[in-house]
């Protein structure tokens, strides 16, 4: 604590009047081991509790040496408990590939930041300065388009009655799509002159995938657009068409 914020409402601001601070009664009266004014850590004295802790404040004119005592209570008041490890919110570059922007929710997992908490609230910040300082909050954060990738993104969780707050973190990225090219046809000879055959699907796998690592991507293949779009349905090879 900076004790010497209430100076001034200690002695309304009467110039000539200055302002000392004790831990005990005892030392007030005498006027011995004042306090670090303008550095004071709260803490137990003859086992009373060190929150709220209660200072001795000596009060003296100094154009006549005269004194006069009141007391001050400092009081230490907790802030809100947010979850601290937040998972990272993951887009694929669906809408303009290639420019790595997507819109995003960050407050898709808000129930997990609160944790329960009642009585607070949550801002969005684009630095932590700004999250410490409670200023520039994302507007709208139910629509927000990342700047980079990977991007931290800095959550204020702020008591609404006494206006402590905690700052907790995550971190939006968006993944590249795969790089696609025109697939050639898949042809076979009939075998049995009934106009079926069984294709291994997997055989157009590296034409697919056009040099790209194999072990990061997945090959499936669906019979309508839906199923391909849904990721539902992967065809079994071999294949009958």
């Amino acid at each position: 604590f900076d004790l010497t914020l209430k100076d001034n409402e200690i002695t309304a601001g009467e110039a000539s009047w200055s302002v000392s601070y004790y831990e005990t009664q005892a030392d007030a009266d005498a006027q011995e081991n004042a306090v670090d004014a303008e550095a004071y850590t709260n803490t137990s004295i003859g086992g009373a509790p060190a929150n709220p802790q209660t200072l001795y404040v000596v009060v003296t004119d100094t154009d006549t040496g005269c004194t006069d005592q009141t007391t001050l209570t400092i009081r230490v008041l907790p802030n809100p408990t947010p979850t601290s490890v937040l998972p990272e919110l993951i887009l694929c570059d669906d809408i303009n590939p290639g420019d790595m922007e997507e819109v995003f929710d960050l407050t898709t997992n808000e129930l997990l930041l609160l944790n329960g908490e009642v009585g607070v609230t949550p801002t969005y910040h684009e630095s932590a300065e700004d999250a410490e300082e409670g200023i520039n909050a994302i507007a709208d954060p139910t629509m927000y388009t990342n700047t980079s990738t990977p991007q931290v993104i800095y959550v204020r969780v702020t008591n609404d009655i006494t206006g402590c707050y905690t700052v907790v973190d995550f971190t939006l990225i968006v993944n590249p799509l795969p790089d696609v090219i025109a697939v050639t046809d898949f042809i076979a000879c009939e075998l049995n002159n009934d106009g079926f055959y069984d294709f291994d699907l997997t055989q157009k796998d590296a034409e697919i995938l056009n040099g790209q690592d194999p072990t990061l991507f997945t090959v499936t293949y669906h019979a309508t657009q839906q199923d391909a779009d849904d990721l539902m349905n992967a065809l079994v090879s071999p294949y009958t068409n």
